[in-house]
């Protein structure tokens, strides 16, 4: 900690976190292979000839490649076509106040992006690092025993929370890696059968292709959408469904994604069947999510998907796969956290669905319950107020 009688004034080059960056001509490939292999490199700024041109952060240029064609598009290009031009760039000078003061006035998925440093020359000299000029100036604000407190409480919070998104990301770049690697090899292998007219094989290729596409679209929807909940941007649309029509929608999908698993989905609809006014959309996605988190950890027995009509709409998944450990259901919902670990984890996943399921279920006016034996199985009952409509005016 650094001691100062003017805390705010302090200087930032006092501050500044690193000095390594890259040259803007860096080929996209090899610092993907950086961001791939080293889970607690979040970004790097582009110099040449000793300035600053650019910022290269982990969360944007893995979520670029990731999207439709990225890498085939990018990946042998340098990386200043995909990195951010415009980072914010500062004076060695400049206090912590005035720097936080910029940080925080910048777009939402801006904020904690790293900030180059200059010298009177517009010369590199390092970056900072928004989480520890956030913690130096909870150190310097707390002006009693109390207030210092807090100031260190909130510190260590965001030091735990810091190794938690640590760790989501290397799942994420785990998972991020294994569907674009095998997309782009089938692709590639597809071109050169061609090429030879040996066409017999191609359906079994787009097979696999048309999977790994699939499961690439799954990992990146669940991260934008936990982006749009965390910034405020998920909005809520009701219209007339039926519900047991939904329910077959959800078992169609379930079908394929249990493979050759002995496993078996069961649908329970209400009778007579029901006409909900609600966010069709939210609901399939809430019941897809917690199906899907079922069939990953079932590889035998039968999962019931049903739904109940009173005063409100009851949701139930219920399975007979592993369970889940009573120590282990408070950290269950979790957006950077896992129950496995990396290294000796059996089932894929980002482990966001049921995070996000939750906020979905929040965002509805609902409630979430789960109850599980580990070793025998689990069931997760969600519950949804029936005049949705009232709720979602009410909050706005």
């Amino acid at each position: 900690m650094i001691e100062r009688s003017v805390k705010d004034n302090l200087p930032v080059r006092e501050l500044i976190t690193g000095s390594e960056s890259i040259s803007p001509d860096t080929r996209v490939s090899i610092l993907a292979e950086r961001f791939y292999n080293e889970p607690n490199l979040d970004s790097l700024p582009l110099v040449k000839n000793g300035h600053p041109c650019g910022l290269a952060s982990r969360g944007k240029i893995l979520t670029t490649l990731a999207i439709r064609f990225g890498f085939a598009l990018y990946g042998r290009k340098p990386i200043s076509v995909i990195a951010d031009t415009t980072p914010l760039v500062v004076h060695t000078d400049d206090t912590l106040n005035e720097v936080l003061g910029q940080a925080m006035a910048r777009s939402f998925n801006d904020i904690y992006d790293a900030i180059l440093v200059v010298d009177d020359e517009d010369k590199y000299v390092g970056w900072l690092s928004v989480k520890r000029l956030v913690i130096e100036q909870g150190n310097f604000l707390a002006k009693s025993i109390v207030q210092r407190e807090l100031a260190i409480s909130k510190a260590v919070e965001i030091e735990k929370l810091d190794k938690m998104k640590t760790s989501f990301m290397a799942h994420v770049t785990h998972e991020l890696r294994s569907p674009i690697t095998a997309i782009v090899g089938f692709a590639e292998l597809m071109q050169m059968r061609f090429a030879r007219q040996q066409l017999e094989d191609f359906p079994k290729y787009l097979s696999l292709l048309s999977s790994s596409s699939q499961n690439l679209r799954s990992i990146v929807n669940n991260i934008l959408d936990l982006s749009k909940i965390e910034a405020g941007r998920m909005e809520v649309f009701n219209e007339d469904f039926s519900l047991c029509e939904l329910l077959s929608e959800v078992l169609e999908t379930c079908k394929m994604l249990v493979g050759e698993k002995p496993l078996s989905i069961e649908v329970d609809c209400p009778d007579p069947p029901a006409t909900l006014y609600g966010d069709r959309i939210k609901i399939h996605q809430i019941l897809l999510n917690l199906a899907s988190n079922a069939i990953k950890y079932s590889d035998r027995g039968i999962i019931v998907i049903s739904a109940k009509m009173t005063d409100e709409l009851q949701l139930t998944v219920k399975d007979t796969g592993i369970g889940i450990k009573k120590t282990d259901l408070q950290r269950l919902f979790s957006a950077f956290d896992q129950l496995e670990d990396a290294k000796t984890r059996r089932h894929e996943g980002t482990g966001l669905g049921l995070n996000i399921t939750k906020q979905l279920v929040q965002l509805l006016g609902g409630r979430i319950n789960v109850e599980s034996t580990f070793g025998v199985g689990s069931r997760f009952d969600v519950i949804i107020p029936q005049n949705i409509q009232n709720i979602v005016q009410e909050a706005s």
